[in-house]
């Protein structure tokens, strides 16, 4: 379902270029440092994971694909996990094992989180599939970490799942084009059994996520 107007896709369609990865600015931003730590709800769903195929397949050379044991909504950007926070996107440890602890409280053995996928969109670093909250459920874990925790984030919340990550620099005209047919597509409804806290290397470009806490939505975990 695409949004009669919709900011972020029309931002994406202005002039311009995508922003792949520059030399330096990763090693910028971990300054030494090397795990990253998010919130997040696995995708795991085979027809949403098939929609990610699709659009990355529809980028082709200009996005590498997320792998599918990687697919993922992100809740919430956590920081770089420390025993003692220096930096400004440093976060304790003592604050992470709090947000375990109050959506363990919160949310444990309630049900699983109702979300929905729907069609393609794009930042300038990544094409995704947009995702749709009918229930509150995302609305009311990120309200849950807020209250123990603060965010570091840069520009509104937009829920996705990331399709694929540009490789380089490159004119986004032709990009929009080959995503807006797979902008208007069907609903995929998603049903969520695990909030969790994941941790990646932060000095290397490929993704891969290890689950350092899990608090289980149901009993039913998937």
């Amino acid at each position: 379902m695409a949004r009669s107007t919709d900011p972020l896709f029309d931002t994406f369609c202005a002039p311009g270029t995508t922003w792949g990865p520059s030399p330096g600015v990763r090693e910028a931003w971990a300054r030494g440092r090397r795990r990253y730590a998010v919130w997040l709800l696995r995708v795991q769903a085979p027809e949403a994971l098939e929609r990610l195929k699709r659009v990355a397949e529809a980028l082709g050379d200009a996005a590498e694909p997320t792998p599918v044991e990687e697919a993922h909504i992100t809740l919430w950007v956590a920081g770089f996990p420390t025993e003692s926070p220096k930096l400004d996107d440093d976060v304790s440890e003592v604050v992470l094992a709090a947000q375990a602890e109050a959506l363990q409280a919160h949310f444990g053995g309630r049900g699983p989180a109702q979300v929905e996928v729907g069609g393609a969109n794009a930042f300038f670093t990544c094409a995704v599939l947009d995702v749709f909250d009918p229930d509150g459920a995302l609305a009311a874990i990120r309200a849950c970490l807020d209250n123990v925790g603060k965010e570091l984030r840069f520009g509104p919340y937009h829920p996705h799942v990331i399709a694929g990550r540009f490789i380089d620099s490159r004119d986004r005209a032709p990009l929009a084009q080959a995503l807006r047919p797979l902008r208007d597509l069907p609903l995929i409804p998603l049903e969520v059994h695990a909030v969790e806290l994941c941790t990646f290397d932060a000095e290397h470009e490929a993704l891969r996520l290890t689950t350092t806490a899990r608090v289980l939505l149901t009993d039913r975990p998937r």
